[in-house]
């Protein structure tokens, strides 16, 4: 278990933006070639919308029967009406973007490439001297952690997320008293087998006489 996104700084991806720039002045001026074409396309769509909107209306009102749409025949008039319809507004906007195929083909192609990349427009960079710095933390740590369970625990197996879970989560309090630093933790009554390790592993952990910088030292008590 270890310190997430330390080491890291969110920076501008230059080259990715470099290439968002390039793109979008390429596609600004396809826009501009097609004015005409893309004018009467989106017009074309907005109608387009509204049918399809009209024909979603019709398809709710309908059952299925044995694989068959059912509807009044009124309603299933109006309905193929709507469906004619649009099949010819798609063909009339394929027919325009098949006037220009080339300049349709690539305008698609940079809006494609603009949408992938928008997002990427950050990356995180390593800030070398803080990851040396968590490393050394994180490996010192593991050191640490090792150590304790082989000397007060009686050499305990644990992964750290473990021992995160069952100890280093443990809430308690300080108080400084007479040049002792002590420290109560409140024991979980739900894993009195790891609270009974943990206890004598204190009373270890005590005996070792460690001292924090001003020269207290560390007494722990289990509660």
């Amino acid at each position: 278990m270890w310190l997430v996104g330390y080491g890291k700084k969110l920076v501008d991806n230059v080259t990715v933006l470099e290439k968002i720039e390039r793109l979008r002045i390429q596609k600004n001026e396809l826009e501009r070639e097609l004015k005409d074409p893309l004018d009467k396309i989106r017009n074309m769509e907005e109608t387009l919308q509204l049918k399809i909107n009209e024909e979603r209306i019709y398809r709710e009102k309908s059952t299925i029967e044995k694989g068959t749409r059912r509807l009044s025949e009124h309603d299933m008039q109006t309905l193929k009406s709507i469906q004619k319809e649009i099949n010819s507004i798609k063909r009339k906007i394929k027919k325009i973007e098949k006037d220009h195929p080339k300049q349709f083909t690539s305008l698609k192609k940079k809006r494609d490439e603009l949408a992938r990349i928008i997002d990427k427009k950050k990356i995180y960079s390593v800030d070398v001297e803080l990851d040396q710095i968590m490393t050394c933390f994180q490996i010192s740590f593991a050191n640490i952690c090792c150590y304790l369970l082989d000397e007060c625990f009686n050499g305990e197996k644990m992964t750290l997320q473990r021992l995160f879970e069952v100890i280093f989560d443990l809430q308690g309090e300080v108080r400084i008293e007479n040049g002792c630093r002590n420290i109560f933790i409140k024991r979980n009554p739900k894993q009195q087998d790891i609270m009974e390790k943990l206890e004598s592993a204190l009373d270890s952990i005590n005996h070792m006489g460690v001292e924090d910088l001003n020269g207290c030292t560390y007494n722990f008590k289990l509660l």
